[in-house]
């Protein structure tokens, strides 16, 4: 049994090298009711050919609050799902990550054990209240279409920002393991499946995006949404000094 653990405060980066594959700054597998992945800076995961993700739900997990974490600079994505259920991914910050901002890789259609037949459950992924900056990246890149359906994927309530100003018309690549794989518009991939209807667009106001420094701004539209503070990730992250 898996269950119940706190993974928190890591500093995690220069990991994969460009040597490994299929990994993450934190990786989690497996079903694990009550596990919770939490203000956690992760930076600089490289691979050879694919997987070097921030975060990374691999097979079959499930239950899992991923929160408060903060990601950037990594060499595909920063959050990726294999396939999983009920993960609530919440108050992140996921910036400058080099393929797209999230990866969805499977639906309902691969339960692979994770989930018993007939069996309901309330969507695989729910990402709400991040924060995505991206430069001239789509924001989502989803697998196969059903996997974005509002039965299978909740999203709202994010802030997003391209500091090209492109991504609006191209939010989303749809369909990336199929022959007929297709960019959307933010304004389709609200229409199509009702996403991000609560969703903010814009300079999330940070101090300094190219010098990747993330605490807030005192005019930063984040404190007006409530969004939590980054700096406690950010200082106090890591090792730190035993007190005296």
């Amino acid at each position: 049994t898996c269950r119940e653990n706190r993974i928190g405060f890591n500093r995690i980066h220069d990991l994969g090298k460009k040597v490994l594959c299929d990994m993450g700054g934190i990786y989690l597998l497996g079903i694990q009711p009550g596990t919770r992945l939490y203000n956690n800076y992760a930076y600089n995961i490289s691979c050879n050919q694919y997987g070097g993700w921030g975060y990374y739900t691999d097979e079959g997990s499930s239950h899992i609050v991923i929160e408060n974490n903060i990601c950037h600079d990594c060499s595909c994505e920063g959050f990726h799902q294999h396939f999983g259920r009920e993960n609530q991914v919440r108050h992140n910050i996921a910036v400058f990550n080099a393929h797209h901002g999230v990866a969805l890789s499977r639906g309902n259609s691969h339960p692979r054990g994770y989930v018993f037949p007939g069996q309901n459950f309330s969507h695989n992924y729910n990402f709400h209240q991040n924060v995505v900056v991206v430069d001239n990246k789509p924001f989502f890149t989803i697998a196969a279409k059903e996997i974005a359906t509002p039965e299978q994927l909740f999203c709202d309530m994010n802030f997003y920002f391209d500091i090209s100003g492109k991504s609006k018309k191209n939010f989303a690549l749809i369909d990336t393991w199929n022959a007929n794989k297709k960019m959307i518009t933010f304004k389709e991939w609200r229409e199509t499946f009702g996403h991000d209807i609560y969703t903010k667009y814009g300079d999330p106001g940070f101090m300094d995006l190219e010098k990747r420094d993330f605490r807030l701004k005192k005019d930063s539209p984040l404190r007006k949404i409530n969004f939590p503070d980054p700096a406690e990730t950010i200082k106090q992250a890591g090792v730190r000094k035993k007190k005296s």
